[in-house]
């Protein structure tokens, strides 16, 4: 488990290029929002996930650890929703990831952890752009994004330039996984079609190792 580290599951997206709700959207019989789960509870003493409304909280299987916050600034995108979960968290840090994101990886977040030191972020760096949503936040980071939110700029990387930020690149994250399927997001039913034959690879990959 990871010292001082929740974990903030972002589930309050209108999915609109998907066409329903993707956080309850099925890859090989578990829901989106689960296979995160099951990557995050073993790393993290407190689960949260930040929803628009309590009715679409109702939606989601969630056991009873998972705390539920609700989005204080609702329209605002991600960034409002890692403020209001940052803003709830009782540990110092918080991984931030999308409900949309099957294939996080537990050995990526762990050493990204290892990076905080100093730092009010970590964010990986992936083809030179910051991946905001696959990303470590201080609480030290409220008050520049609240700031930020009450200007009108909603773009999540906009108040990384007022903060201690540790970049993790490509060589450090291509060492542990190499296909870089941890930043893979379902926006569309295509990306649900590869996500589906990603899982099957990884399972023939899985029984291969084990055949050995």
């Amino acid at each position: 488990m990871i010292k001082q580290m929740s974990s903030i599951v972002l589930a309050g997206g209108k999915s609109q290029r998907y066409g329903s709700n993707k956080a309850i959207a099925e890859l090989e019989g578990k829901t989106l929002i689960s296979l995160s789960f099951n990557v995050l509870n073993p790393l993290v003493n407190e689960l949260i996930v930040v929803v628009a409304s309590h009715e679409q909280a109702k939606l989601l299987p969630l056991e009873d650890k998972v705390k539920v916050v609700v989005d204080q600034y609702p329209n605002c995108g991600s960034l409002g929703g890692i403020y209001s979960g940052l803003n709830e968290i009782k540990n110092e840090w918080a991984f931030v990831s999308a409900c949309d994101m099957p294939f996080l990886n537990q050995n990526l977040i762990t050493n990204m952890a290892e990076l905080r030191d100093g730092h009010d972020i970590v964010a990986p760096i992936i083809e030179n752009r910051p991946e905001p949503t696959h990303a470590m936040y201080r609480k030290s980071c409220l008050k520049s994004i609240n700031k930020q939110l009450n200007s009108g700029e909603l773009k999540i990387t906009r108040f990384y330039n007022e903060m201690n930020v540790k970049e993790v690149h490509s060589d450090f994250i291509d060492k542990i996984d190499p296909g870089r399927w941890s930043f893979f997001n379902v926006n569309t039913p295509e990306d649900m079609i590869k996500a589906k034959q990603n899982y099957q690879l990884s399972k023939l990959d899985h029984h291969d190792e084990y055949s050995k």
